[in-house]
This record gives C-alpha cells, structure tokens and sequence, in this order.
C-alpha cells in the first residue's frame, strides 16, 4: 500500500512538473506571439511615416496656403510671387520624394494612392486660380479636372477588385507639363500664344519667350491630359463592371 501511495505521489509530482513545463512553453510562446505583433505594428507603422509620405503630405498641405496666397494678390503683388515659390516647392517635393522612394525601394500602399492624389490636388488648385486670373482658358480647366475625376474613380473600382492601380508614364508626363504651364503661367499674364501684351503693346523678347514657354507647355499639357486619358481607360477600364 505504501509503495502504490508512492507510486501515486510519483505520478502526481510528474504530471504536475509536466502541467508546469507546457504552462511556461503557452506563456512563453504568447509573449514570442505578443513580441512579434508589436514589432509587426512597430514597423507598418514605420513604412507609412517614411520620408516619401511624409513629403506626399507637405504638399497637400501647401496647396491652400497656395490658394489663399493667390486670392489674397491684390492686396499685394508680391503674394503671386509669395504663390509661385509655395507650388515650385511643392512640385519639388513630388520629384524628391519619387527619387527618394526609388532609390530606397520604399513602396507603401499610401504612397501609390496618396501621391498622385496630392499632384492632382496640386494641379487642380493651380489650373482654377490661373483660370480665375484669366490666365488659362476655362474649358481647359474642366478637361484637367473631369480627367482626374474620371480616373479616380477608376481607381476605386481596381482597389475594390483588389488591384492598386499607380500612375503611368504619360500620365507622369503630363504632370510634368502641366507643373511647368502652372508656374510659366504664375510669370506671364498675357494667356495663351498672345503676342501683344495685356497693356496693348509689342511684347519685349523676353516677354515674348515666356509666353510662348507657356503656351507650348500648355498644348502639352492639354495634348497629354487626352491622351493619358485614354490609355488610362484601355488599360484599366476592364475593373469597371456595369453589371454589378
């Protein structure tokens, strides 16, 4: 009897040792699992504050202080200069941080969603004021507006079809002209291939040159915002379904 008691106590002491061991080996593979969540979060937190995005957001944040700058130019011409400084910063910002990420190979999901959307916000703000200072014609405006519209949505139909669909290489081309008729057209006030000046006189060389900067830029800008368009829509207008 004594020895089965033994035996018994034996058992139980292991059983026991047993529970203790696998009860250490849960713990510590929930603190491994806890450890590599906080890591996981830690550092998805990481790639979305990286320099890139941060730079997507300073330039969303520059466009009102553009905006106000120009509505605010008649109380002082300088504002308009003050204006131009602001968008070329932010235009810079959009090439620094697409040289950065490149270079880094950083590729977040917010970076190719935000980034075109802060260029079109950009953009967008820069065609209305200059068509509210009678500087580009309005119709133009409507097509580089009605364009992004359209391709936003777009793609919101490939994000629900799980697809991030990013910018192409017209559609980065004709950012790049319509950037540069933005600021030639924040420098001349004459409009579109006017070879007389908004005083009714000759235009001086430099003058002259400046305006057809512009305008050459802005057929540019008008020709690529077509036909990026179009290429858009070939390629990506399959994630538009009618049926659903």
């Amino acid at each position: 009897m004594k020895k089965s008691a033994k035996n018994e106590n034996e058992l139980k002491v292991e059983v026991n040792e047993v529970a203790e061991v696998k009860e250490a080996e849960v713990k510590e593979e929930l603190k491994v699992e806890i450890r590599d969540k906080k890591e996981k979060k830690e550092k998805v937190k990481k790639e979305k504050i990286n320099l890139p995005n941060l730079l997507t957001v300073v330039r969303i944040c520059l466009v009102p202080v553009f905006v106000v700058l120009l509505v605010l130019e008649d109380l002082w011409v300088g504002l308009r200069y003050i204006a131009l400084g602001i968008f070329v910063l932010a235009s810079l910002t959009d090439w620094v941080d697409g040289k950065i990420a490149r270079k880094k190979n950083i590729v977040t999901r917010f970076g190719k969603l935000m980034d075109p959307l802060a260029d079109k916000i950009l953009v967008a703000s820069g065609f209305i004021m200059l068509t509210g200072l009678g500087v580009v014609p309005a119709w133009v405006t409507v097509l580089v507006v009605c364009r992004d519209f359209l391709l936003n949505t777009i793609r919101m139909f490939g994000t629900e079809a799980g697809v991030t669909i990013s910018a192409g290489i017209y559609g980065k081309i004709k950012t790049a002209f319509q950037m540069i008729t933005i600021t030639l057209g924040l420098l001349d006030t004459n409009g579109l291939f006017a070879f007389m000046s908004t005083q009714g006189r000759l235009m001086g060389f430099g003058e002259l040159l400046l305006n057809v900067g512009f305008s050459i830029s802005l057929v540019g800008a008008v020709i690529f915002t077509v036909w990026s368009t179009i290429d858009y829509v070939r390629k990506c207008g399959k994630y538009i379904d009618i049926r659903k």
